[in-house]
């Protein structure tokens, strides 16, 4: 189940939660890919390090920058998954991300102009995407990485 405290809390004691969307574990792919190319390129390097008996300075400045940078990013990416709370209530839309510094947009339901779905093709085979929610006065809401992007639409929608 989703971790769904900052929408109890903001909540009103009559306001009922319909659906409960949550952010694709699928993200967390990228980073993980790169890490294991990462490892690979480093265990090249030791294995060339240790077989010739010179230092390759490419594969020394690349390979600990790249582990680096793919471990700082899975670092982001699960954050993002495990504070990441998409409410549809009966009377909002509430979307709220971080931890530390918190990011929230909260959208009453009658003042959604339109929903946009956007869908690469890894998106529409493993059924995530990003939604774009257009409200009166201007409100633009970009919702990223939303497992069963269609399920929520559909419940905003209807």
């Amino acid at each position: 189940m989703q971790n769904i405290s900052y929408t109890r809390a903001i909540k009103d004691k009559d306001e009922k939660i319909e659906h409960i969307a949550s952010v694709t574990l699928l993200i967390l792919l990228q980073p993980i890919l790169a890490f294991l190319i990462t490892l690979f390129i480093t265990i090249v390097f030791i294995i060339d390090v240790v077989q010739n008996h010179e230092l390759n300075i490419f594969l020394f400045m690349f390979g600990p920058s790249f582990f680096v940078a793919s471990v700082v990013q899975f670092i982001k990416l699960l954050f993002y998954v495990f504070t990441t709370e998409i409410v549809k209530t009966d009377r909002r839309i509430i979307f709220k991300t971080g931890f530390i510094v918190r990011d929230t947009t909260e959208i009453p339901l009658s003042q959604i102009e339109s929903v946009n779905v956007n869908q690469s093709i890894l998106g529409r085979i493993f059924r995530f995407g990003d939604i774009s929610i257009i409200g009166t006065g201007g409100t633009h809401q970009d919702i990223k990485y939303i497992a069963n992007v269609l399920k929520f639409r559909k419940a905003i929608t209807l």
